[in-house]
């Protein structure tokens, strides 16, 4: 390989500037969103003879509305969001404004009814203007409780992404219901600014939900599909079209929105890890262990079945650091942004240190093992096993303090760490390596949740 030419492409060399340009960019929008808003409430209430609980319950309301507003744009997977934070740590941060915005609404009808001294506020035969608020809030709570309890409900995943869609329908009720009932919102400047932000909540929905399902995505076909393991598979896939279509231009370890189009069933949308490192030429692939209702069916694709992606998204590469050496620690099927990490790094002939840590229950689930047990003298791997059969030589049980240090005590104070696994083997590793005296500002991971 020609390492001179490798070395232009642009995955190689850390993001920094455009991160943080964007971190700059929406920081600003969101403080000038919900500072406006406030000024725009304390403007309105400051020379009224209401009472201050009532005051204070109009300045909920305006907060509240503005927080949902931009949650649409928080959960529309916009590439400047990604680039900026990473696409798992804006889920996370709209989980929770989504419970700040639940609580202020909730908190609206409580204090104006307490400010008025009157309970009629919460009674169904009140105005339909009124009724559209509760409409409102009443779905939104619901919204909020499916999200912090989902797994508790057992939904399907993408019965509950159909059904947290419609939260764009709280902010048009919202909307109307402050709009038909508000005083201040006949004033010219107050009232823009609440189109305003009405038009970028829905213009943010339908460009996610309309626009790129049909511009934004790109068609591929599996062109493959490798048993790894005895539950898990790689599926290859090529760019429709003509000859020499280019693939996705992405980092090693970001990963993609995938809908594959299997024959005879519904198509569904799930988040995967590209496992093919950036330097595969023509292709691209995704590592998919069986579990749960859609990848339980994963094997029965078939070669030439259509797939559709969106990508790429995520910020969990070395691409985005500048790391000496590196640590990865690994757990189960959560090897495939590092598989794609590792092949890049052989790929262009890297030759910094590298030690990779890598558990799982038994040997037979070891993915990508022939390769791993065939790198490059600069990289160690070491395995560990929760259920180790009689003739295993290595680790057994779990990742903990003592195998780390066993298995990487000579990098730890140079490494960048990059974590991928189950949520709670990533925290108890975490705090592993932070007994060892790991810079946290170097463990590097994912952690996706509803």
């Amino acid at each position: 390989m020609d390492i001179g030419k490798e070395q232009n492409n642009r995955w190689l060399h850390p993001c920094c500037f455009e991160s943080k340009t964007a971190t700059l960019i929406l920081r600003t929008v969101y403080a000038i969103v919900v500072l406006l808003t406030l000024a725009i409430g304390w403007a309105t209430v400051r020379n009224s003879d209401d009472l201050p609980l009532t005051k204070v319950g109009f300045i909920t309301a305006l907060i509240g509305f503005s927080i949902i507003a931009v949650q649409v744009m928080l959960g529309s997977r916009l590439k400047l969001l990604d680039r900026a934070f990473g696409l798992d740590k804006v889920v996370i941060f709209h989980r929770k404004m989504g419970v700040v915005a639940a609580v202020l609404l909730l908190s609206h009808p409580l204090l104006m009814a307490l400010g008025k001294k009157s309970f009629k506020l919460f009674y169904f035969h009140t105005s339909w203007q009124v009724n559209l608020g509760k409409g409102g809030l009443l779905l939104l709570v619901a919204g909020v409780l499916l999200a912090l309890f989902y797994s508790k409900f057992r939904l399907d995943y993408n019965v509950w992404r159909l059904i947290h869609k419609t939260m764009i329908v709280v902010v048009i009720l919202a909307f109307a219901h402050s709009i038909l009932i508000g005083d201040a919102f006949k004033i010219g400047w107050i009232k823009a600014w609440w189109w305003a932000l009405l038009v970028f909540a829905c213009a943010t929905f339908f460009w996610q939900n309309f626009v790129v399902i049909l511009f934004g995505r790109k068609k591929y076909i599996v062109k493959s599909v490798t048993k790894e393991t005895h539950d898990t598979f790689t599926l290859r896939f090529e760019p429709a079209g003509s000859p020499g279509t280019p693939v996705l231009d992405y980092k090693p370890g970001q990963f993609m929105f995938l809908e594959l189009q299997h024959r005879g069933r519904m198509s569904e949308e799930h988040p995967f890890t590209i496992s093919s490192s950036p330097t595969a030429q023509g292709h691209i692939t995704a590592t998919i262990k069986k579990s749960g209702n859609y990848t339980n069916l994963i094997d029965q694709t078939q070669v030439s079945d259509a797939a559709f992606l969106q990508a790429p998204f995520g910020r969990f590469s070395w691409a985005f650091d500048n790391p000496s050496s590196f640590l990865f620690i690994v757990g189960g099927v959560g090897i495939t942004p590092i598989h794609s990490m590792i092949t890049a790094l052989c790929d262009i002939g890297d030759k910094r240190n590298a030690v990779l840590i890598y558990a799982n229950k038994t040997e037979q689930d070891i993915i990508f093992r022939t390769q791993f047990d065939n790198l490059p003298v600069n990289f160690k791997v070491v395995y560990v096993l929760s259920k180790p059969g009689q003739n295993w030589q290595g680790f057994g049980g779990h990742i903990n303090t003592e195998i780390i240090k066993n298995s990487a005590g000579g990098l730890l104070d140079s490494a960048d760490v990059y974590l991928c696994g189950p949520p709670m083997m990533m925290q108890s590793v975490v705090n592993a390596l932070e007994s060892l005296g790991v810079d946290k500002r170097k463990i590097h991971y994912e952690r996706f949740t509803i």
